[in-house]
């Protein structure tokens, strides 16, 4: 599958997560998901659309994914902020992960 449609799909999963996400006070919107976790809602809404200018940063996807809790630790995401999920999706990061890990094996 190409990047291009997989962060097609991935936007689209991550609004329907979003609205679908109770929040402690029974609220399940984008609007109160941007409220509660501090997102700029007219923004993301671009984003998750597709129509914003720039595409949405790993380190947004990132504050997104744990504000769901669908991460269990912490992130640190200024070093993601760089990178668009889009770019980040071209890189076969299995191969770069499977190279860093033999090199350890080897050393």
């Amino acid at each position: 599958m190409d990047a291009a449609k997989i962060y097609r799909e991935t936007l689209g999963n991550l609004a329907i997560a979003i609205s679908n996400h109770k929040l402690p006070d029974g609220r399940a919107s984008l609007r109160a998901f941007c409220q509660v976790y501090g997102f700029n809602r007219p923004h993301l809404c671009q984003q998750l659309k597709g129509t914003a200018k720039a595409d949405m940063s790993v380190g947004i996807y990132l504050r997104l994914v744990a504000a769901l809790g669908l991460c269990s630790t912490p992130l640190n995401t200024a070093e993601a902020n760089g990178m668009s999920l889009r770019q980040y999706l071209k890189i076969d990061s299995t191969t770069v992960n499977r190279t860093i890990l033999n090199l350890y094996s080897e050393s």
